[in-house]
């Protein structure tokens, strides 16, 4: 687990910026959290004290009892954040990442989907009239009069956007550099190959989509790799399926050309040893 609170409050936020769904266990937390940072606020007493004093209305009795009473607030103040920093704050984490485990991440992309479904469609009717590779001056001037290709046009950098954003939030359960990562990284694996946004967000083939996000994008609109790419807003179950099935492949090549490994049994002959089963296709048959 590599989140923390921050990282939470902001999962929370950009999700809610595309319109998105909280699941209530995710909401639940962050309020608690709100709650403490309630507890960790205090009044400073001095401007009342001083206040009460230039006013004429401060007896000993009266000072004593605003000074018990910010005492008090400054104790519970403290005791709340020493006790926040040493243990509230890791499990208040802890559960949060154990309540995306337990489904509130597939509850969460749930919720986006019906943004993410309506910039893809918009997208996809782009991509019909509207070439990757042709100019400006090209579109204009093969754009039939009286079709709604001028509109889309002018709309594509706004779903674009959605679409972004919405990779950009799932993007932080996949493998590789998420906040709250879902799957196990295979160590052996050329994982700078691959983006966690092509393992949540898209639909080719793991290294190739990867690389595609990676180029530079100074301009957006039709340039985007989320133009050209194959769009996909996978589940939790989806995006691990898609994950296997490449680490199945790098087991494949960082394994196929090894040497097979052998034994000498009593007679002094060497017996070649099974090649091992790719780990990774035996959890696809199971």
């Amino acid at each position: 687990m590599r989140g923390s609170l921050v990282d939470a409050e902001r999962l929370v936020n950009d999700v809610q910026k595309v319109g998105g769904r909280i699941p209530v266990q995710l909401t639940n937390i962050l309020t608690t959290v709100d709650m403490l940072n309630a507890q960790s606020a205090t009044v400073d007493p001095a401007i009342a004290i001083v206040k009460a004093g230039v006013a004429g209305n401060l007896s000993e009795k009266k000072l004593q009892a605003m000074l018990g009473e910010a005492a008090r607030q400054q104790s519970v103040a403290d005791y709340t954040g020493d006790l926040r920093l040493a243990r509230l704050e890791p499990l208040l984490t802890h559960e949060f990442s154990a309540a995306l485990k337990a489904g509130a991440a597939d509850e969460l992309i749930d919720g986006l989907r019906p943004a993410w479904d309506a910039a893809a469609a918009f997208i996809g009717r782009a991509q019909a009239v509207i070439s990757a590779e042709s100019s400006v001056e090209h579109f204009l001037a093969s754009a039939d009069a009286g079709s709604d290709a001028i509109e889309l046009w002018q709309g594509l950098d706004k779903h674009l956007a959605t679409i972004r954003q919405i990779s950009m939030i799932v993007a932080q359960f996949g493998p590789r550099t998420g906040a709250w990562s879902l799957f196990k990284e295979y160590v052996g694996a050329d994982n700078h190959l691959i983006e966690d946004v092509a393992v949540m967000a898209t639909a080719g083939w793991l290294t190739s989509d990867s690389a595609e996000l990676r180029k530079p994008d100074p301009h957006g609109h039709k340039s985007s790799p989320y133009y050209r790419l194959q769009l996909h807003l996978h589940s939790i179950g989806s995006a691990a399926t898609r994950y296997q099935a490449w680490c199945a492949s790098e087991w494949d090549r960082v394994n196929g050309d090894r040497p097979m490994a052998s034994q000498i049994d009593e007679h002094g002959v060497a017996h070649e040893l099974p090649r091992p089963k790719n780990p990774y296709r035996e959890q696809e048959v199971a």
